[in-house]
């Protein structure tokens, strides 16, 4: 059985090291504190084979600079951004940990990418030479380091690093898992029917499947993008692209997507295309999905009593549902809680048990823990993991997987709009990757920090046609990474003639 003591005691004591070393090897913290999440996710669903292991640190700073290494081969090369001023204190209110480091990190940029890290590793990480040889293969000796290692750990306890997020490691591990039994029963069942194994497969219970209830047309297309969209009456999904009529709300699970249209049908489009009909709620009305359980709820209007209804992707069944006054409303699913609201209060439930009372009302979002409040004169971030709460400016509000960033607008709750964009953790207002003669008509996060929007310049949603008479905006489909936060354009939309969406 896996010793989950001996992981929290782990993480606990070595977090602070794995983010500082990898920002100091060169990843921004923010990045860096998803990619070691990640790593120990991954370090944790197999946490006895670590345990075993001939050095467990060996094993977990493997697992971080593996994520390091893919991040940069993955990353895109975006045109240049245009610079934003940003305002640079005086050195004399510098502090003194801050020069060293900024000192050393300039250093360390002029070493080729093992050097570097054969350095903070030995001296930030605190590994042995042998350690760092077996991670790195470069010998520790053969790098000739241009600061004292006092200089080193100077540096790193100028990197502010918050707790672990410990409840987001073990959510992630369990969305790991469960792609990773996909995967194997996946590889079960092909090698079983490879060597005739039919008996076996025929006692053996069916997975549910999406055979597609709607005639959409499915063309194999790539996304050049993270997230599902939507425009021109086609849903953009990892692999495919699907036509089909106008709808209403788009919300990702995975590599497919829940959505629901003009009636507000119900229907889940699997990654390979295929719809199937789930229900029914109000046109307009939300839904909410949950890629760590996969989990879609909606409200269902259709009888005299609504109900909240709870569906499992996997199984392909209803599986809870409860009556909600009349008004009710879906506001989110997170870690296998559904949140709601109704006239009398809002609520968080557990399908199998009663629901609890909110303490305060205004749910805006919830995502890993972090909740969003719509408060007077802004919105109040809720951060239960690090005890921490403040108030920001915005209208609305949506978190970004694992609760990291938050997405607002200026104004009302209308498009188009004026994104603001803040780090959840830190409260500071972030550039959106908006000029100022730009607005959103919609906006979204990605995995691995993005964020995505649907573009258009003021004067084109003006109205006034241009030369060749088209009065629709151009849109432009519009990527950035968060860490730090650089944008490109991918792709004009075409002047769509309905409402473009992203997938949240």
């Amino acid at each position: 059985m896996r010793n989950d003591a001996d992981f929290v005691a782990y993480v606990a004591a070595r977090w602070p090291f794995l983010v500082r070393s990898l920002a100091l090897i060169g990843c921004p913290v923010p990045e860096a504190e998803a990619i070691v999440q990640s790593a120990l996710a991954r370090c944790y669903a197999a946490w006895d084979e670590v345990l075993g292991s001939d050095d467990v640190d060996v094993s977990v700073y493997g697992a971080v600079l593996d994520g390091w290494h893919r991040s940069r081969r993955h990353r895109r090369h975006p045109a240049p951004a245009v610079p934003m001023p940003e305002t640079v204190p005086a050195d004399d209110l510098v502090p003194e940990l801050v020069r060293v480091r900024r000192a050393l990190e300039e250093e360390l940029g002029h070493l080729g990418t093992e050097d570097r890290e054969v350095l903070v590793l030995r001296f930030v990480a605190g590994l042995s030479e042998d350690q760092v040889a077996d991670l790195v293969g470069v010998p520790v000796r053969s790098v000739p380091s241009p600061a004292p290692a006092e200089d080193f750990r100077t540096a790193s306890e100028s990197i502010d690093v918050l707790a672990p997020p410990l409840d987001r490691v073990l959510a992630e591990a369990a969305v790991q898992r469960r792609r990773h039994r996909r995967t194997v029963l996946a590889s079960v069942v092909a090698a079983v029917v490879a060597v005739g194994g039919v008996g076996w497969l025929a006692s053996r219970p069916p997975p549910a499947e999406h055979p597609s209830d709607l005639p959409w047309t499915v063309v194999r297309q790539p996304n050049p993008v993270d997230v599902a969209w939507y425009a021109g009456g086609q849903l953009h999904l990892s692999r495919v692209t699907v036509e089909m009529p106008a709808i209403g709300q788009l919300v990702a699970v995975h590599d497919g997507a829940l959505v629901t249209d003009a009636e507000g049908t119900v229907v889940f489009v699997a990654e390979d295309g295929a719809a199937t009909e789930l229900g029914r709620t109000d046109p307009g009305a939300s839904v909410a999905a949950s890629d760590q359980t996969d989990w879609v709820a909606w409200v269902d209007g259709s009888s005299d009593v609504p109900r909240l209804v709870v569906h499992n992707l996997i199984s392909g069944k209803d599986f809870a549902a409860r009556d909600l006054p009349d008004g009710g409303q879906l506001v989110g699913v997170d870690q296998a809680r559904v949140y709601y609201a109704t006239p009398g209060g809002e609520l968080v439930w557990q399908p199998g048990e009663e629901p609890q009372e909110l303490d305060r009302t205004g749910l805006l979002d919830v995502e890993s823990g972090t909740r969003a409040y719509d408060v007077p004169g802004g919105i109040e971030v809720q951060q239960a993991f690090y005890s921490a709460a403040y108030v920001r400016p915005g209208t609305g509000a949506v978190l970004s997987p694992g609760g990291s960033f938050l997405l607002s607008r200026a104004g009302d709750a209308t498009a188009p709009f004026r994104p603001i964009l803040y780090d959840v953790r830190s409260g500071g207002r972030m550039r959106s990757g908006l000029s100022g003669g730009e607005l959103a008509l919609d906006a979204t996060f990605g995995p691995n920090h993005t964020v995505s929007y649907l573009v258009a310049a003021r004067a084109d949603l003006a109205g006034s046609p241009d030369l060749d008479g088209n009065s629709a905006p151009l849109v432009v489909l519009r990527t950035c990474d968060l860490a730090p936060v650089t944008c490109h354009d991918v792709l004009p939309l075409a002047r769509p003639d309905e409402r473009p969406l992203l997938a949240h």
